[in-house]
């Protein structure tokens, strides 16, 4: 597969420096792996759909990526360069809000939380920076947590076959 970063026409026009922000922070999620999570998250999404929980950590999660990614581009980039980082951030919202009947849906997720944006420019503009380790921490509670789930889900049918789906114990639908 060859990975590839596609821009909405109405971004092209943006000059030099700021594509450079947007393919530094696109360049990030490539080298985190981003992708492949998202693909796990997915999965799990659609093993976990009925569950509220999951919906708010996805959502977490997706965030706490996103915030992990500014990071990446802070840490590369001169300090005096961070508040135009953000400014890019809000030009982008800015004409994705401007052309939505011509349906920008690649960068959609950008605008749908305004406390997310407002959480990402408040850490950008303060040089905020986030320990990548605790992601790695929340990751591993996360995996266990739908590891617990999945496992409870498929083992149904080896409590079928040792007839214990009829005891007192057991709840199942």
């Amino acid at each position: 597969f060859k990975t590839k970063v596609l821009i909405p026409i109405s971004l092209v026009d943006l000059n030099d420096s700021k594509l450079e922000y947007i393919f530094l922070h696109e360049l990030s999620h490539y080298k985190r792996k981003d992708l492949l999570l998202n693909y796990i998250l997915i999965v799990l999404q659609c093993m976990h759909w009925f569950n509220p929980d999951v919906w708010f950590l996805f959502m977490q999660i997706k965030n706490d990526v996103e915030l992990a990614c500014d990071e990446r581009v802070l840490l590369i980039l001169d300090e005096k360069e961070h508040n135009k980082y953000g400014l890019t951030m809000l030009d982008v919202i800015e004409q994705i809000n401007l052309n939505l009947n011509k349906k920008s849906l690649g960068v959609m997720n950008m605008t749908d939380d305004k406390k997310t944006v407002k959480n990402r420019i408040e850490a950008i503009k303060n040089n905020k920076l986030f320990d990548l380790d605790s992601d790695k921490a929340f990751y591993n509670i996360i995996v266990k947590y739908f590891n617990k789930g999945s496992i409870t889900v498929c083992d149904i049918d080896a409590f079928e076959s040792l007839n214990l789906l009829d005891s007192e114990y057991l709840y199942y639908a």
